[in-house]
């Protein structure tokens, strides 16, 4: 079912309405929207290697396994899925936006190599452990409201965060909130 959804907006990518795609086709996709489709499997998606951009917003998705190899990928957009294992997007190592915001995500570790990750919105999830997210120093803005974090130390060394979100997580007290002020001043905290 997902395959017939996804053809016509590869077609479009690729310039080719009709005929038999060919893997060159595949190649010349570098931007595919598909928000709100009932997208559950993304096979359709794996061979477009040449992603820069990809939506698939509010969709049923919940593997993840056909994007690993879509290593162009600078921003991929996922909100509202049924999305909890993350692992297949540890090797996305250009995506510098990256929404997994409404989704079943409690482990970060994936991420942790994600050093060009700029933009990094987890809104609504499962998440406790912010350690992984400590060597992505190019993320400027963070949003985490309503998860269950607790520990911020790992966010201190953020020195170009300029925007984060914390708004729902509440087991944070002002403490945790006046210490990661004094550690990223430039940082404007939403708590």
């Amino acid at each position: 079912m997902s395959h017939e959804i996804i053809e016509p907006f590869i077609r479009r990518g690729a310039g080719k309405p009709k005929g038999k795609l060919a893997k060159s086709d595949f190649v010349k996709v570098e931007s595919l929207a598909l928000t709100r489709k009932g997208i559950a499997d993304l096979v359709a998606i794996s061979g477009l290697s040449g992603l820069t951009t990809l939506s698939l917003n509010d969709n049923d998705i919940v593997d993840l396994k056909p994007l690993a190899g879509l290593t162009k990928l600078e921003l991929l957009l996922l909100q509202g899925n049924r999305i909890s294992n993350i692992k297949p997007l540890a090797g996305l190592t250009q995506l510098t936006q990256l929404n997994l915001s409404r989704n079943r995500v409690s482990t970060l570790t994936s991420l942790s190599g994600l050093e060009r990750l700029e933009k990094l919105n987890l809104i609504n999830n499962q998440i406790t452990n912010l350690r992984p997210l400590a060597k992505l120093k190019s993320l400027q803005s963070l949003m985490l409201n309503f998860n269950q974090v607790t520990d911020l130390k790992p966010l201190f060394g953020l020195k170009n965060l300029e925007t984060l979100m914390l708004t729902g997580n509440l087991d944070l007290d002002d403490d945790h909130i006046e210490a990661l002020e004094e550690a990223l001043p430039r940082c404007e905290i939403e708590y």
